[in-house]
């Protein structure tokens, strides 16, 4: 099994071969009984004998194999719940009952079970046996009287067979769930005389019946067989005999009809033999359970005397056999229960004395707890505040610290930017001196640009003047052209692309003319604006200046105000380190003192759990002295 648990003494293999072991033999006892009563009412030749255990075969294994395919199906739970505990499955409870109940009633299901099949196999083997050998068909009435003895024959057998099988399975089922009750009643309540008497009941009316039902038939077969020989005698030897006689005792012969007619008598004396039979085999059974019977009900007398608290009552039971045995342990428990219970009040009272010193003791113990316990909150209390401002000034402390290095910072920053501004002022100083400089030669430049756009308009007047003048002597040669007729047409086309050409040069002219003119206005902008930014250039300068000036001023006195912060952040630092450890060693003493409250609260807790204590040993010893 899993989980470290033990290996179960009883496994589905073990419990198989078991069944086997009881059921095989059990199987081939009730064959063979049924087949030996056949045999005696029919006492057939060795050949018929043969037949008569050879020709049923098929119909007994069909009957045997139904009866096996029930039980397994019966059984089936038994076998799964086998299982599970070597697998180690969880086994609940409702299943184990169920295991149980269906455990307990095996042998008497298996008992019951055998008679309907063995004697319908038994009827049906005994029909295929008579049409097979010829034989009468009233011996399928033996047949099913065999079927039915050789069942009770088996009844004892089953019951007490599979209980030694189930047993083993029905002791695990208690043992499998921890918790599940051990003992209790499950299933028909069976009282022991009820099971004295199936076992002696069935056992007498087999043998009776067995004995009753082979005499009246051999009886029978002897008579059948004077009757027959009767027949072969001479018909003066015949008359001889008698049916009839008047005294019992008469020398004459009697005839085999004289004997059949007191067969009636001969089944009453069967039957009768049978009645008596069962009916002292019942008294026996019913005495004999009484017998065992009266032992039990005084030890379960006792058990409910004891249960009541009477220890003080033995069981009286003096026999010859285990019951006196078990009386006497039985008082022989008692008697330990007695010395068991004068020990526990001896111990009760040495634990009156006990409890009286616990109570002085702990009512001490509580009187100093309290007076510790309300030293120790007083203590808290103060020891809170302290905490708190200690909290506080370290958190100034810190807080101030923090706006030092701030200052510090904001100090050193200041000097680095005003350094940083003064060399970026001179930078700019020395860029608009630059700047200014090249205001003056930009001035300069538009100036002279003015003049010779100046000469531009001069150049393109006198373009225009001479295109149009070109354009004027065009027109004339065309005209002596077309004058002097074909020779002068080839002059003519020159003079025509002359004065074109002379057309779009006064216009290139003109253009220029426009262009130039747009050129000069825009320049004479820019120098009106180089003038007003060479003004604004100058005064700039004068403001760098200004401002360089002040931030020297700013730098020196921020020289001085970062050595002033700078004392100041030491200082605040080593003021800011000492309050810590102030505020963390007061922390530690209220760390402290709230331990000690709480230990001295754990120790009132534990001075009043102790008196509930006593207080509850006082009254537990109260109780079972009164009882």
């Amino acid at each position: 099994m899993s989980n470290g648990q033990a290996k179960p003494k009883i496994t589905r293999g073990r419990f198989l071969l078991r069944f086997v072991a009881v059921v095989m033999p059990l199987a081939l006892f009730q064959v063979g009984a049924s087949q030996a009563l056949i045999y005696q009412v029919m006492h057939p030749t060795l050949k018929d004998t043969w037949l008569m255990l050879n020709l049923p075969g098929p119909v007994v294994a069909l009957f045997l194999a139904v009866f096996y395919v029930l039980v397994y199906l019966y059984l089936r739970p038994v076998l799964q719940f086998l299982a599970g505990v070597s697998e180690g499955k969880p086994q609940t409870a409702d299943f184990l009952k169920s295991i149980q109940d269906r455990a307990v009633a095996f042998p008497y299901f298996m008992a019951l079970l055998a008679f309907p099949f063995y004697m319908v196999g038994s009827s049906v083997a005994t029909y295929i046996i008579c049409v097979k050998l010829g034989w009468p068909m009233e011996t399928i009435i033996y047949g099913f009287l065999s079927g039915l003895i050789s069942s009770l024959l088996a009844t004892p057998i089953a019951i007490y067979g599979y209980s030694w099988q189930i047993e083993p399975a029905l002791e695990l089922s208690t043992t499998a769930l921890p918790g599940l009750e051990p003992a209790r009643q499950t299933g028909q309540k069976i009282m022991v005389m009820a099971k004295l008497l199936i076992t002696v009941l069935s056992l007498m009316i087999a043998v009776t019946g067995y004995t009753a039902v082979v005499g009246y038939k051999q009886t029978r077969n002897l008579f059948d067989n004077m009757a027959r020989m009767e027949q072969m005698l001479p018909a003066a030897e015949r008359a001889n005999l008698v049916n009839s006689v008047e005294k019992t005792i008469d020398p004459r012969a009697k005839s085999a009809a004289y004997f059949s007619a007191r067969m009636g008598n001969l089944s009453l004396f069967y039957v009768a033999l049978l009645a008596a039979a069962i009916l002292i085999s019942g008294l026996m059974a019913v005495a004999a359970g009484l017998y065992v019977a009266r032992p039990i009900r005084s030890l379960k007398k006792s058990a409910l005397r004891a249960r009541e608290g009477n220890y003080e009552e033995p069981v009286r039971l003096v026999s010859n056999d285990e019951f006196s045995e078990v009386g006497a342990s039985f008082n022989q428990m008692m008697d330990t229960i007695m010395y068991q219970i004068q020990f526990t009040q001896d111990m009760a009272d040495n634990l009156k004395n006990g409890i009286v010193k616990i109570d002085e003791t702990v009512n001490t113990m509580a009187a100093v707890s309290d007076r510790q316990s309300r030293g120790a909150a007083e203590q808290a209390s103060a020891l809170e505040e302290t905490t708190a401002t200690s909290q506080t000034i370290a958190d100034t402390a810190r807080e101030i610290a923090e706006r030092a290095l701030l200052v510090d910072r904001a100090a050193s920053h200041t000097i680095s930017s005003s350094q940083d501004g003064k060399t970026k002022l001179e930078l700019s100083r020395k860029e608009f001196s630059a700047i200014a400089g090249q205001m003056e030669t930009i001035s300069s430049g538009m100036a002279e640009l003015d003049s010779k756009f100046r000469e531009i308009y001069e150049v393109a007047a006198l373009i225009k003047d001479m295109s149009a003048r070109t354009e004027i002597l065009s027109l004339n040669a065309g005209i002596e052209a077309a004058a002097a007729g074909t020779e002068g047409r080839r002059f003519m086309v020159v003079a025509e692309e002359t004065r074109l050409l002379s057309a779009r040069s006064g216009e290139a002219a003109v253009k220029i003319r426009d262009l130039v003119g747009s050129i000069q206005k825009a320049a004479l902008q820019s120098m009106t604006v180089t003038e007003a930014g060479k003004a604004k250039v100058v005064a700039g300068t004068r403001t760098i200046e200004s401002a360089l000036e002040t931030l020297k001023t700013i730098s020196s006195s921020a020289q001085s105000t970062f050595a002033a912060v700078k004392e100041i952040t030491g200082s605040a630092s080593s003021q800011r380190l000492a309050s810590e450890q102030v505020a963390t060693s007061v922390a530690q003493i209220y760390t402290v003192a709230k331990q000690v409250e709480k230990g001295t609260m754990e120790i009132n807790s534990a001075i009043t759990g102790l008196q509930k204590f006593a207080e509850a040993l006082r009254k537990t010893v109260k109780g079972n002295t009164a009882a």
